[in-house]
């Protein structure tokens, strides 16, 4: 499921193009791997993910970008919380 969610962020971030940002966004993936290893006590933490994925294809389909950066902004907020809660201090 995590590999899943990667590469569902990856091709997001490959839709704009740029390779600048798809070069970030391997950096950034790579971090990533490394603290979802730490989340190995929560073998479910990508599964709400999912759907909030299919929400986000949902917004860009039907063309509405804007609305798509704002669930998306919200979307990395809480997963950012929600990975804080759950490692070590």
């Amino acid at each position: 499921m995590a590999a899943a969610n990667q590469a569902f962020h990856e091709a997001l971030v490959a839709m704009s193009g740029s390779v600048q940002l798809q070069q970030l966004m391997g950096r950034v993936l790579a971090e990533m791997r490394l603290v979802f290893h730490a989340m190995n006590a929560q073998p479910d933490f990508h599964t709400h993910y999912v759907e909030e994925n299919a929400g986000l294809v949902e917004l860009l389909r039907a063309g509405r970008r804007s609305d798509a950066a704002e669930a998306l902004r919200g979307y990395l907020d809480a997963a950012e919380a929600e990975l804080l809660a759950h490692l070590p201090a």
